[in-house]
């Protein structure tokens, strides 16, 4: 009489294709399935084929979600365009940097938006055009145009 064969099950979740195979200790099943770039693999405790699935499902949510969050990381945030100004998601405690861009001559700069009730204005460097002018919860400092050297303003 021939040995048995390992039970095998396979599935796909969330668009993951996915198998589990039962080990030769009762109870464990080996799994592996690939996200991205990535190959996952491992044991699952389940005394069912289904558990078993089930199990690896959740796993690959987990799986899914971590590699959802470092693409997150990796890419930096689209920059959302509300004339005349792009936010850019740099943000550091309550410092934001901020874009602008001159509505005269499109001349682009760059401040620091800061946390704290203050009252400006900044004008352009090229056809001292009012850029921005502010009054209210915020203060923008740092302004610098873009595509120069920070060092040499």
């Amino acid at each position: 009489m021939a040995g048995k064969r390992p039970a095998r099950h396979a599935g796909i979740h969330r668009s993951v294709n996915f198998e589990i195979t039962e080990a030769a200790n009762s109870g464990l099943w080996d799994y592996c399935f690939a996200i991205g770039n990535r190959n996952l693999s491992g044991r699952v405790q389940a005394i069912l084929g289904l558990l078993g699935a089930r199990r690896v499902k959740m796993k690959i949510d987990r799986a899914l979600k971590h590699h959802a969050s470092r693409e997150e990381r990796a890419s930096p945030a689209p920059e959302t365009q509300s004339h005349p100004e792009v936010v850019r998601r740099t943000a550091v405690r309550s410092r934001i940097m901020v874009a602008f861009t001159c509505e005269a001559c499109n001349a682009a700069y760059e401040a620091v938006q800061v946390l704290v009730a203050a009252k400006g204005i900044f004008r352009c460097t090229v056809c001292y055009w009012p850029v921005h002018r502010w009054d209210g919860a915020h203060d923008y400092s740092r302004w610098r145009r873009l595509g120069e050297n920070p060092r040499n303003p």
